[in-house]
């Protein structure tokens, strides 16, 4: 289900040479407990739903085959997760994780979701989107202008304590039509396709559980500071061609995915208010 944009416009009756006011308001803010938020390249097949618990979901065969000015849709059916869990600590066994407690879009404007889960000192901010490194400068990016296009997740800990914090993130791809598997620092489905990789992990302890079906990444946050995860989703891709990835940072990454929104907006209609 797509977020609502909400445009709000107040102005002076038709025919009125006076302009009393001109408001434009974009929002994103869930109101009931089935809201879900939607990323994805703006003219590509494959798009991301990312709920209100910060996972991600995806549908591989309700899209991918269908032509690209095909209505955006999706079955019930996600055959595609990635759970994103976060506790404070060492993530014990029967240990709450962080909850989600806001979402927004990323500077109020562009399609990426930004998901925020608050707990004492402790912050979380997992900030999700697509990019296709290989578009052309310019170009409006798809998902077959770069064959390489992925989603990217950034989390950030934020500690405001005195002292330093334990964090503890688990990835899971188990709830899947193919589950994926840890190897070493990615989950890897049984088709030898990439489910996720951790490709910034800021100093991170690895680890598997669960039989191998959960990547667990331990890591300690010093007072008054913050500490990056990136971790990448390509769409559809053999683990044997990794090394083809870009695996640029978080930072650098964004700003790719920035810049091509940009470049589809410049062309677009432009609405002028009067001051």
């Amino acid at each position: 289900m797509l977020r609502t944009c909400i445009f709000s416009l107040c102005l002076a009756p038709f025919g009125c040479a006076a302009v009393l006011s001109a408001q434009v308001v974009i929002d994103h803010r869930y109101t009931n407990t089935d809201a879900q938020s939607l990323i994805g390249l703006p003219m590509g097949s494959h798009k991301t739903i990312v709920d209100k618990q910060g996972d991600l979901k995806w549908s591989q065969w309700s899209l991918k085959r269908k032509p690209l000015d095909t209505p955006i849709g999706f079955s019930d059916q996600m055959d595609g997760e990635l759970a994103i869990q976060a506790f404070a600590g060492r993530g014990q066994p029967n240990s709450d994780p962080l909850k989600i407690s806001s979402q927004q879009l990323y500077q109020g404007r562009y399609p990426f979701i930004v998901s925020s889960a608050p707990s004492g000192n402790l912050t979380l901010q997992e900030l999700a989107f697509a990019v296709d490194p290989d578009a052309v400068p310019g170009q409006i990016p798809t998902a077959h202008s770069g064959a390489k296009a992925f989603d990217v997740v950034r989390l950030t800990f934020s500690n405001s304590g005195a002292s330093a914090a334990d964090v503890t993130l688990k990835l899971s791809g188990r709830e899947r039509n193919l589950p994926g598997h840890v190897v070493g620092q990615m989950l890897e489905n049984g088709a030898g396709e990439d489910v996720a990789l951790v490709t910034e992990s800021a100093g991170a302890t690895i680890a598997a559980e669960d039989n191998g079906l959960t990547l667990v990444l331990h890591l300690s946050i010093p007072a008054q500071s913050q500490k990056n995860i990136t971790i990448e989703l390509p769409y559809e891709w053999p683990v044997a061609r990794n090394n083809e990835l870009s695996h640029g940072s978080g930072q650098s990454l964004l700003a790719e995915a920035v810049a091509q929104w940009d470049a589809l907006w410049i062309p677009a209609a432009h609405i002028d208010f009067p001051q």
